[in-house]
Formats: structure tokens, sequence, C-alpha cells
């Protein structure tokens, strides 16, 4: 009996802690919320990329710009300036392992400037041959892992994609994907 009382005793005890937590976290969202301006709530909602730029384009000239690998004085203005929910990184953006590790500090020192809100920085690494990481571990696309019936090694893929992407400063994959092959000559995600 008094065994059962312990355990029950426990039980209780965790469950008491783990509540306040959330409910705290509710509190501080909604205070967080209460906080923020129209433009804000909207500009939360918005992911965006910089994948381009070109810094000087005051003599009117067209360009695509360049490749956006390093923080810039003028991206670094706006995304401070916008309170922007998420942004979204493309092969552009990911050359080698350090400099994209440094251009997500630099995003997210300037979301948070001002006791701003971290940025969700994301990329859409699917593995095979949609793969956005200038360095990494190539690993099989979702078709051929789907192929093995073999729930580990896409588990196994899983971890390694997010600990790659997490080393260089992007918390959330946009993948996987449910692509319909429809057309027997595309390969997709193959």
């Amino acid at each position: 009996m008094k065994k059962v009382s312990a355990i029950a005793l426990s039980t209780a005890m965790a469950l008491s802690m783990a509540l306040p937590s959330k409910v705290n976290a509710t509190s501080r969202v909604d205070q967080l919320l209460s906080n923020m301006s129209t433009r804000q709530k909207i500009t939360q909602m918005l992911m965006v990329d910089f994948r381009y730029w070109d810094e000087d384009l005051s003599d009117g000239a067209q360009t695509t710009g360049h490749e956006f690998t390093k923080m810039n004085d003028q991206v670094r203005k706006i995304v401070e300036d916008y309170d922007f929910g998420a942004l979204i990184y493309f092969a552009q953006n990911i050359q080698e392992t350090e400099q994209s590790y440094n251009l997500s500090m630099a995003m997210q020192k300037a979301a948070t400037k001002d006791g701003g809100i971290p940025l969700l920085i994301s990329a859409d690494q699917e593995g095979g041959s949609v793969y956005r990481l200038g360095s990494g571990t190539a690993l099989p696309g979702n078709m051929a892992l789907g192929a093995t019936h073999n729930t580990e090694y896409a588990k196994k893929a899983g971890q390694i994609i997010g600990s790659e992407l997490s080393s260089i400063g992007i918390n959330t994959n946009l993948a996987p994907v449910v692509d319909v092959n429809n057309n027997a000559t595309t390969q997709l995600s193959v």
C-alpha cells in the first residue's frame, strides 16, 4: 500500500509541475501578442527570402544581384525593422558550413534586436536530388528510402538531415514532401 501511495504521490507531483509550465507558456504568448501591433502580427506570418542581393542599384542598373551569403547593412535593417516570422534559405544562401552558420546567427541577431522574436529559419532539405547544403551527407531520396520498406532508414536519414541543418542555424526543414509521380519520365525525389 505504501508503494502504491508513493507512486501516486510521485505521479501527482510530476503532473503538477508540468502544468504550470504550459500555463506560463500560454500566458507568455498571450502577453507577447497583446504587445504586438497589427503590422507585427502580420509580418510574423511572413516567410521571406534573400536569395540574391545587390547593394547598389542607385544607378538604375538592372541586375539580378549576387548570391546572398553574408549579412549586409541593408538586409540587417530590413530584418530589424519588419519583424518577419520566418526566413527560407535556398542553395544560393548555403555555400559552406561556417558561412551558413554565420549568416543564420546574423539573421537571428537582427531579428531579436530590441527584444524581437527569433526567426524560424528554414530550408527544403529533402535529400536525394533536392539538396540545399553545400556540404554534408549525401542521402538517397525519399522514393528510394520508401522502396526499402525500412522505417529505420528513413528515421536515420531524418536524424542526419536534422542534425546537419541545426548545425548551421536552420531550425525548420520544409520536408519531407509528398510528390505525386504521374509522369514515368520524371524522377521526383530520387
